[in-house]
């Protein structure tokens, strides 16, 4: 009997903390999301702790269409990547101050990720 009480109260407290995964991760997804959809000083601020909790590494920047001048930064995105190389997140390079278009990777250079090319 002893030996079932001890499963049922593991299987609890494994029952327990599973939503607040989920709640957390949810938590950094729409944060993420924010960032992406808007990419002004406010969201940055608010996805960086959330950033540094995620154990990023490294980051690699892509362009898509290439850069040829200004506008195309507006599609360019870094990819943020843990000590393994696994896909973390998909961040924008960009910030809007005030309708202008200013660089984004001072946030990353902050958190002392190192841009792996």
């Amino acid at each position: 009997m002893a030996g079932k009480k001890a499963k049922g109260a593991t299987s609890k407290t494994s029952r327990k903390s599973i939503p607040a995964q989920k709640r957390a991760q949810k938590d950094s997804d729409s944060a993420i999301e924010a960032l992406n959809s808007k990419p002004n000083a406010e969201n940055w601020k608010s996805a960086l702790p959330l950033i540094k909790k995620s154990g990023a590494k490294y980051y690699r920047i892509f362009y898509d269409s290439g850069l040829k001048d200004k506008d195309n930064l507006k599609n360019a995105y870094a990819v943020l990547y843990d000590s393994s190389y696994k896909r973390l997140f998909k961040v924008p390079v960009i910030e809007m101050h005030e309708g202008k278009i200013v660089g984004a990777t001072k946030y990353l250079v902050g958190l002392k990720i190192n841009n792996r090319q």
